[in-house]
């Protein structure tokens, strides 16, 4: 298995281990990426690869008992709260939206302060 961490972490996960806290954030209603359970606690696909990403960084980061707060993003706010550091993972599904050509889009974005996007992709062909 390769670790998560590189010799040079980077400010998103020395700010992690310093704090002993990840700060995730997600959408409230996308199902099925993302929405709120019986409890009300955010569940879904997206949901459960953060964990996977939690659970991975926890023994590489020597933090077994790392804390996650979640809050809550939009499609204005979720860049913006990772460029300041309000989030450290942003964690939502995505959709990949195809050209004529058939390939699809990939956006590049300069967050300037390294954090992490995790997306769940989905890809939807309609019937010509």
């Amino acid at each position: 298995m390769v670790s998560v961490l590189s010799a040079n972490a980077g400010p998103t996960l020395d700010n992690i281990k310093s704090s002993n806290a990840i700060s995730i954030g997600y959408r409230e209603a996308s199902i099925p990426f993302s929405y709120p359970g019986a409890d009300q606690k955010p569940i879904g696909l997206s949901m459960d690869l953060c964990a996977h990403v939690v659970d991975r960084l926890k023994p590489d980061l020597s933090l077994s008992d790392l804390r996650v707060n979640l809050t809550p993003v939009n499609s204005l706010n979720r860049i913006p709260l990772i460029q300041n550091g309000t989030i450290d993972i942003d964690c939502e599904g995505t959709r990949q939206q195809q050209k004529a050509s058939g390939r699809g889009i990939i956006q590049r974005i300069d967050l300037r302060r390294p954090g992490v996007l995790v997306g769940a992709c989905t890809k939807w062909a309609r019937n010509a």
